[in-house]
């Protein structure tokens, strides 16, 4: 039986997040300056693959003991490069795990808002309020649609008709706070992710790339293999390029080759005198993205397996609509504003098509804090409070029959007629507005809520008292109630 997975607390999570990047620049440095192992190791692989020897541990003794093997290399003539004198301090703060005087953004654990509850529920009844443009209570098809496509998930006409369906619990065409409710957390959930994640994803990139500006081959060598590279007419193709940055001078690994010349050369031939200005960029961000690459967690190695399988082609790209099916059909989870949330989010190529691969650390972690139980349980306690319909929402006609309720009680309980409750009467009050509360909170609200401070309560002070906080008191006393009674 597998151990049970804990948690990390943030600041351990934060800890482990320097320790993975002081790693990467720590690894990136050393390659920097020993390419003769990443060409020494490849080769070594190539030839046990082709040879395929019986006794593989006197194959490899051979072959790293030969007298000739930096000859055979290509090494021969060769020195290591020199580490910039001017480096050292920016390698050092790498390694600290720090970006000077800023302080690295979280990643979110989960996809929750970061708002108390009575926060939230104050933004979600203000969105509603917002959306409910003829002030009926309800939204119907045309506010809602337009309340979706505030948001900026990328809902099409179709999907919000869809989601409006999934909302509309009684069919009605119309939805209500307590429908309302349930698809609106998740909209605000999604527009705080992308907020968090991009702070994330930004600091990571400059980090990423600063690493790798750090550790990649000099201009001077990169230019020189785009000139070797050039065929007679001054232009360089993919498979020249990619062969001329094979050199291993250059101590660069295979895929961050392909990626360079990729990004590169998109078409048949470039020239090489506008490649020679930009190569030592694109190796740049090759090496960038292959480092964020390498950091994958568990659900990370999982979407790369399974767009690796959808990439038939190897491409690095998928369209948005088999990006949204492969999410749906592996991760059931996940909810419609969610899936969509999460391709609207993918980079896209010239010809809009999700450049996938690029995308794979930053969906990653959405999808991790999406798929969170802490994302569901703020759904499921917020959905279970619109059950209860806020005091915000009351509209002026029902606070106006509220108050008549409210001055009738106090007009009926100051027995004496003289415009002021004293204990027994406020006590009296309360019991017969049927709020159901008890003995010393009656006597906690009238202690906090006398103004006067005399023991009697004016019908002003019971006024604003009772609308703007007894009802709303009451409205939370009744939510607790109904959890605590659950399941009995």
């Amino acid at each position: 039986m597998d151990a049970p997975r804990v948690k990390l607390s943030q600041p351990r999570q934060k800890q482990l997040n320097q320790q993975k990047r002081a790693t990467r620049v720590t690894n990136e440095m050393y390659f920097r300056t020993h390419p003769e192992l990443r060409v020494m190791v490849s080769t070594f692989l190539t030839r046990l693959l082709e040879e395929k020897p019986s006794d593989i541990p006197q194959f490899a003794s051979r072959y790293f003991t030969d007298k000739h093997l930096a000859r055979k290399l290509g090494f021969i003539g060769w020195s290591l490069p020199q580490t910039p004198t001017d480096s050292e301090e920016d390698a050092t703060q790498f390694l600290d795990g720090g970006a000077g005087e800023f302080e690295a953004p979280e990643e979110p654990a989960a996809a929750t808002t970061g708002e108390t509850v009575h926060a939230l529920e104050q933004i979600l009844v203000q969105l509603f309020q917002e959306a409910d443009q003829n002030g009926d209570g309800h939204l119907d098809r045309e506010e809602f649609a337009k309340l979706m496509e505030t948001a900026e998930l990328g809902l099409s006409e179709q999907e919000v008709q869809m989601l409006l369906a999934e909302a509309d619990e009684n069919a009605d065409g119309q939805i209500s706070y307590a429908e309302f409710v349930p698809v609106a957390v998740e909209v605000v959930q999604m527009i705080r992710l992308k907020a968090s994640v991009d702070d994330v994803q930004a600091f990571e990139a400059e980090e990423l790339h600063a690493a790798a500006d750090f550790s990649a081959p000099a201009d001077s060598l990169l230019r020189e293999a785009v000139v070797k590279a050039a065929a007679s007419d001054g232009t360089v193709s993919r498979s020249a390029l990619k062969q001329a940055l094979a050199a291993p001078s250059l101590g660069l690994n295979k895929q961050v080759i392909g990626l360079a010349a990729d990004a590169a050369i998109k078409g048949a031939a470039v020239d090489a005198a506008d490649l020679a200005l930009e190569i030592r960029e694109r190796v740049i961000s090759a090496m960038a993205q292959l480092m964020s690459l390498q950091s994958l967690d568990r659900i990370g190695e999982e979407l790369d397996s399974i767009f690796s399988k959808a990439d038939e082609e190897k491409s690095g790209t998928l369209p948005r609509r088999t990006i949204k099916d492969v999410l749906g059909r592996n991760f059931p989870m996940l909810t419609r504003v969610q899936l969509n949330a999460l391709v609207n989010h993918a980079p896209l190529d010239e010809a809009g098509v999700v450049l996938w691969r690029q995308y794979m650390p930053q969906l990653a972690m959405m999808l991790k804090a999406m798929l969170d139980p802490s994302t569901v349980g703020e759904r499921a306690q917020l959905a279970s409070r619109a059950e209860f319909l806020p005091v915000q929402l009351m509209n002026g006609r029902q606070r106006e029959e509220m108050e008549a309720m409210l001055k009738a009680l106090f007009e009926e309980s100051d027995t004496n007629q003289d415009g002021y409750l004293d204990r027994d009467e406020y006590e009296e009050c309360l019991v017969n507005a049927d709020l159901g509360f008890t003995d010393p909170e009656i006597n906690l609200l009238l202690d906090v809520f006398d103004g006067s401070t005399d023991g009697m309560l004016s019908y002003t002070e019971f006024a604003d008292m009772a609308y703007d906080v007894l009802v709303h008191a009451a409205r939370e006393k009744a939510i607790v109630d109904s959890m605590l009674n659950v399941g009995k």
